[in-house]
């Protein structure tokens, strides 16, 4: 699903109702950029049918750089771009688990770029190749411990994201007084 580069938005165009588009080049060190360069608006995201992403979803990039991963926390409304398949724990493991499996690079990434085709000069990971994916179940022990610190990952960055919206309005308010 693919919302069209002709209806992006960028930051100045965008209105509050209107969500932030991830590429592939919108994670980095397992952190989704929700301040991207591209936003569309919610009527062309309905109209693109592009899936509704529910916290806890894993997006786990499957063009041009494979691999990169990203988790979903609350109320963080974004649009994905077909780059991304869609990952949702069917309840054996945690999401935070699969996460942190996902991400790893001798489990997960190395299998990934194994089953990766070059399409024309792209990177390729086919949807039925990662499905294929061999998912170690570790000790409840060792379990427990990743989703410990998963949760505290994710924790700070949802403290860094308020930290930098907290930064951004008194950055604009002090702005605007100085335009009066």
């Amino acid at each position: 699903v693919e919302v069209g580069s002709e209806n992006y938005l960028i930051e100045l165009e965008k209105g509050s109702s209107d969500l932030p588009f991830i590429r592939t080049s919108d994670i980095y060190n397992n952190e989704i950029d929700y301040a991207p360069d591209y936003f569309v608006t919610a009527d062309r995201a309905i109209a693109a049918k592009c899936p509704e992403l529910l916290k806890d979803d894993i997006i786990f990039s499957k063009d041009g750089k494979i691999g990169q991963v990203g988790i979903i926390n609350a109320d963080n409304s974004v649009v994905p771009s077909s780059g991304f398949a869609i990952i949702r724990s069917n309840g054996t493991v945690s999401s935070d688990y699969l996460f942190a499996i996902l991400s790893h690079k001798e489990i997960v990434i190395n299998q990934a770029k194994m089953k990766t085709v070059i399409a024309a000069t792209i990177p390729h990971l086919k949807i039925d190749k990662i499905n294929e994916f061999n998912i170690p179940i570790f000790s409840e022990g060792v379990i427990s411990e990743i989703e410990s610190n998963i949760k505290v990952f994710r924790e700070n960055i949802s403290q860094k994201q308020q930290l930098i919206v907290e930064i951004q309005d008194i950055l604009n308010s002090s702005y605007n007084q100085l335009l009066r």
